[in-house]
């Protein structure tokens, strides 16, 4: 009984390696193949993350362009127009496109209404200072018949005293 209690147990012992060998074949198929499915995942993975990155990344420069020309713009406009007023070459009746309701947006209307006022001011200036100057001419003009006039009676006083020279002398 020992004798064949032993060889079924050699028997069922073979079939039992058979059967541990081939179920540990299959896990290793099953675990390679999850294995580079895993990998391939990843890898489309990743590949899918660098796209996504590189697209935001561009995204990012373009938005980024045109946030800093959106700013620069209006703040580059109100540096050449002081410019032009401080070198004495600027045109105060030009004034500046307010395009937003941003801070700059309220800076250059803020600004073109400085122009406004500045440029009412020369006006103003310049109007005065031709009035002056007829005032001025007119001024000239009463000094000069003023000068004539005080001539002419100095002129006829010196003939009345010349005459009365005359007239004493006789």
């Amino acid at each position: 009984n020992q004798e064949l209690f032993a060889k079924d147990f050699t028997i069922s012992n073979e079939k039992f390696k058979s059967t541990i060998k081939n179920v540990s074949e299959i896990l290793k198929n099953e675990f390679e193949s999850s294995a580079n499915k895993l990998i391939s995942d990843t890898e489309k993975f990743i590949w899918v993350v660098l796209i996504i990155s590189i697209a935001g990344a561009l995204i990012s420069l373009v938005f980024s362009f045109f946030v800093r020309r959106s700013i620069t713009n209006p703040v580059d406009d109100l540096v050449v127009m002081s410019k032009d007023i401080a070198q004495g070459e600027g045109d105060l009746t030009k004034r500046i496109e307010v395009a937003g309701k941003d801070e700059l947006g309220d800076l250059s209307g803020w600004f073109n209404m400085f122009l406004e006022r500045l440029n009412n001011l020369v006006v103003e200036v310049k109007k005065h200072a031709a009035n002056i100057t007829v005032s001025s001419h007119e001024m000239a003009s009463g000094n000069q018949d003023l000068s004539s006039r005080t001539h002419q009676q100095s002129t006829s006083l010196e003939e009345t005293a010349t005459s009365m020279e005359e007239i004493n002398s006789i």
